[in-house]
């Protein structure tokens, strides 16, 4: 009886011994992580990881693939080469049929007192970009559709954003802007052929504010892939019924109505 007694309290005593040397295990606990962790004791803190929303860009002009190298005509038979383009992208919706949510980028930018926030999807499009990393999505499945703004709406553009990382494309440092360092929403670099040929810059105050853009396109990802989608450009709407002869500012008035067109939408 004795015996039972002493073994019985031995074994409490290793219980509680082991149990007092247990480390509680931290890590993702969110099922819809690539890194999610079931056997976790505690949620970590921003440790979890969600798939990227990714676009591939096809710059083009036309059917044809885009060079700066080559020389262009418009309706009005003027010749001109472009040897840069940059614009912003922003607002990005991602939309399933069968579900009333939308998916954003969790990622956010605020104010300084918080009375805006939106997610941190803004980004620039150069002609070197073939892909570009939008942010985190917490979803996977199918998605039927895609949206986003070519350009940034006021709740952007009129707003100061604090705490950014040091390349964030809304620092000062990193906007776009022309050769004045005035702050543009695109800017255009381009030559034109009409004797005597030109190089002109044009930087785009206003290109249609902000262009929405919806692509449908039906596309599945397993748990924690990233959701790719494609999208094509067409930059010879840019300069589609401009006539190249008139001032700079008249261009880029122009210019800036056909701005909202360079996204073919398939």
């Amino acid at each position: 009886m004795m015996y039972k007694i002493s073994f019985t309290i031995s074994t409490i005593i290793i219980c509680l011994f082991l149990m007092a040397c247990y480390t509680r295990k931290e890590a993702c606990l969110d099922t819809i992580a690539s890194n999610f962790d079931v056997s976790a004791d505690d949620n970590c803190d921003d440790c979890c990881k969600y798939p990227q929303l990714i676009l591939n860009i096809r710059h083009m002009a036309g059917d044809s693939t885009f060079s700066t190298q080559n020389i262009y005509t418009n309706d009005l038979n003027q010749s001109y080469q472009l040897s840069d383009i940059r614009f912003y992208l922003s607002a990005f919706k991602i939309f399933k049929s069968n579900e009333s949510n939308i998916y954003q980028v969790i990622e956010t930018i605020s104010n300084a007192d918080k009375s805006v926030t939106i997610s941190d999807d803004i980004k620039i499009c150069r002609i070197a970009d073939n892909t570009i990393t939008i942010g985190s999505v917490k979803t996977f499945g199918t998605t039927d559709s895609i949206s986003f703004n070519v350009g940034l709406n006021s709740d952007i553009s009129n707003t100061e954003f604090v705490d950014l990382p040091s390349s964030h494309v809304l620092l000062n440092l990193n906007k776009l802007k022309d050769e004045n360092n005035q702050t543009c929403l695109a800017t255009v670099k381009f030559t034109k052929f009409n004797p005597p040929s030109e190089t002109l810059n044009l930087c785009l105050t206003d290109p249609g504010s902000a262009t929405k853009i919806a692509i449908d396109s039906t596309i599945f990802t397993a748990k924690g892939e990233n959701i790719i989608y494609t999208i094509y450009t067409d930059y010879l709407q840019l300069f589609k019924n401009v006539n190249l002869d008139t001032s700079v500012t008249e261009i880029e008035k122009q210019v800036s109505k056909n701005f909202g067109n360079i996204i073919v939408v398939k």
